[in-house]
């Protein structure tokens, strides 16, 4: 199909590529339609296939994306391999739930936003420097680790993560109404930080945990350095894990903040700072309660 061309089938139809797909900046669309795609496909051309707001999209393999302007619109969407976007390069894909067999890379200055739904990585979730993922609300899977070295937004709802989280970088990442669950470590680092804010009591959408903003039991160590400003609404919950707070890093809470961790090291002109809570204390008199 030429470049420019769009192709869309009418009603519930399924259109089956068991060889080579050659739709170099064709459109093709379907709100009814399913694209069952048997092979891999890489787009290394000047410009890619377009999927408009389809039933869903299958492919066989990994899918690379390289360019700009690569869209996947609204639908489904299954990758049985990895999901790579090229540095520089954009890709975005609409609601639905999405399935990645594999892992999610996105290169140095690239983007990558996948819109709402639930979402499934069978791998790691990586990023290089000035680069943007951005994830919509839903439940999340990942069967990896999370390393972010640029910036974006996390989408309201529950991560699980079966690995380490770590953001290293001086842009922000964003996560509002936002639950975390670790089998690692938590780290952040270089210029810039966190703004992680747990769901509010009462509001369990997409499987968020009503005040708990990061919580995982590993006895790995876990840090805050480089000049990063993270700030923290909600329980971070590391109770069995020796957190550092070192250099210029800290840790503020965007309303009431707790720390919960095995033990807490701040050194250097580092620091953790509750005072915007407004939450009334636990005890009158002004002690100090322990809640076991």
């Amino acid at each position: 199909m030429p470049s420019g061309y769009t192709v869309n089938f009418a009603g519930a139809s399924t259109v089956y590529v068991y060889g080579t797909l050659s739709a170099n900046g064709a459109t093709l669309g379907g709100s009814q339609t399913t694209y069952n795609l048997r092979n891999s496909f890489g787009t290394n051309w000047s410009s890619s296939p377009v999927f408009g707001n389809i039933a869903s999209l299958y492919v066989g393999g990994s899918v690379s994306y390289t360019g700009n302007g690569n869209l996947i619109g609204s639908g489904n969407v299954t990758i049985a391999g990895s999901l790579s976007v090229g540095g520089g390069s954009s890709l975005a894909i609409g609601a639905g739930t999405h399935i990645i067999g594999g892992g999610i890379s996105v290169g140095g200055s690239g983007s990558l936003t996948i819109g709402d739904g639930d979402l499934s990585v069978d791998g790691d979730v990586s990023t290089q420097g000035a680069s943007t993922i951005n994830f919509g609300a839903g439940k999340h899977s990942i069967d990896g680790d999370v390393s972010i070295q640029g910036g974006g937004t996390l989408g309201a709802g529950l991560y699980l993560i079966d690995g380490n989280f770590d953001k290293n970088a001086h842009l922000t990442v964003t996560a509002t109404d936002v639950t975390i669950v670790a089998s690692g470590s938590f780290s952040t680092g270089g210029s810039s930080g966190l703004v992680l804010t747990a769901p509010a009591d009462g509001n369990t959408a997409n499987g968020g945990i009503p005040n708990i903003a990061f919580a995982s039991k590993t006895s790995l160590a876990s840090s805050v350095g480089g000049s990063s400003s993270n700030t923290i609404g909600g329980i971070m919950y590391l109770p069995n894990s020796d957190l550092s707070v070192s250099g210029a890093g800290s840790i503020a809470g965007t309303t009431c903040m707790a720390v919960v961790v095995n033990t807490l090291s701040i050194t250097g002109g580092a620091g953790v700072d509750n005072s915007s809570c407004t939450k009334q204390p636990l005890s009158s008199a002004g002690s100090v309660s322990l809640i076991q």
